[in-house]
């Protein structure tokens, strides 16, 4: 629906793009079929694939939230209580300052409101808590915690880090008693609630709205992209080819993989080594970073990539995924050793 005058390989590009950017925004607007989850995938009932992937869809959505002034009509869709209708309309009232505009939504009552409120996030708003987990029936209760604890919702290091939620429960036992005794009505539970969300939304800051590059969480590392460019001449004419190459770290002993996500060269310069020497430059840049090995797909029918890839540079078949492309096109997953 978005390049309808697009070729099947142009679109699985952008597809690859975004999923880069934002793996959830991009999957899932993907059919179950066109996902490419492995080559058991379709032994399953393609009705009850369907339903499971739709669950989680909205169980993932419900999780993270989704921020309502930028996301996609598909994943504002996943948005428990949200219709099609609705999701139209909101994205038609956009920019919203708050969550309390959604109320102004046509056919967007105070139990639809009740129901999604939670799950939509409006940053940089007039109120800060519409930025976090927190339901707006609570901010009252949130206030008041942010206080009572000192914790500053734009300084994250205001808040003193727990290891397990036993930890937390007991620091924060006294407070939620406090709290209780405080509000009418308000149960201990539904406090502790409005801390564990007030603590992992401050704690753990949603990836997609990180500015840095580099992404450090629970001994694993993820770097930003690496663009290696290669510029060649032909009738005074220059051109530039890139390779978009992701190393990725993971701290597990010393078994870190890196990933080469596409390699584009325009054809009147294929046939000339830039393909080479490209591929080389960042095996040799992942090489550097420590990378154990490096893992890439590509189509089986693509007869060059797999010339290049296995006969000349040393990669090996791991995996056959089935219909892995949006085009269906079936992929071979290939990984290059480094070290023995």
């Amino acid at each position: 629906e978005e390049f309808p005058n697009e070729s099947p390989a142009a679109i699985a590009s952008v597809s690859i793009g975004r999923r880069y950017l934002n793996p959830l925004n991009e999957l899932v607007k993907i059919p179950p079929k066109s996902l490419g989850l492995g080559m058991y995938q379709h032994d399953l009932p393609a009705k009850i694939l369907d339903e499971k992937l739709a669950v989680t869809s909205i169980d993932a959505v419900a999780e993270v939230g989704v921020d309502v002034n930028s996301c996609s009509l598909a994943i504002l869709s996943k948005v428990p209580s949200l219709t099609a209708k609705l999701c139209r309309k909101i994205a038609e009232a956009r920019p919203l300052r708050s969550r309390e505009e959604l109320l102004g939504i046509p056919g967007l009552g105070p139990k639809t409101f009740r129901n999604c409120a939670a799950f939509v996030r409006i940053n940089d708003g007039i109120e800060p808590l519409d930025g976090t987990l927190v339901h707006p029936e609570s901010y009252d209760v949130a206030r008041y915690l942010l206080e009572r604890l000192k914790w500053d919702l734009g300084d994250s290091s205001s808040v003193p880090r727990c290891e397990s939620e036993e930890e937390r429960l007991e620091v924060w036992r006294g407070v939620a008693k406090e709290a209780t005794e405080r509000f009418d009505g308000v149960s201990q539970e539904r406090v502790l609630t409005v801390m564990n969300h007030l603590y992992f939304s401050m704690t753990s800051p949603d990836p997609r709205l990180r500015k840095d590059k580099v992404l450090e969480e629970n001994g694993t590392m993820t770097t930003g992209t690496t663009t290696t460019t290669s510029t060649a001449s032909s009738k005074g004419e220059q051109q530039t080819n890139q390779i978009e190459s992701q190393p990725i770290v993971k701290n597990n002993g010393t078994q870190f993989t890196g990933y080469i996500g596409m390699l584009a060269v325009e054809k009147t310069h294929r046939r000339s080594g830039i393909g080479t020497v490209l591929v080389q430059r960042a095996i040799h840049r992942m090489a550097q970073l420590g990378c154990h090995s490096i893992k890439l797909e590509t189509e089986v029918t693509n007869k060059g990539a797999m010339n290049l890839y296995e006969d000349r540079l040393g990669f090996v078949r791991e995996e056959l995924l089935k219909k892995y492309y949006l085009n269906w096109g079936d992929a071979y997953r290939l990984r290059l050793w480094l070290t023995g």
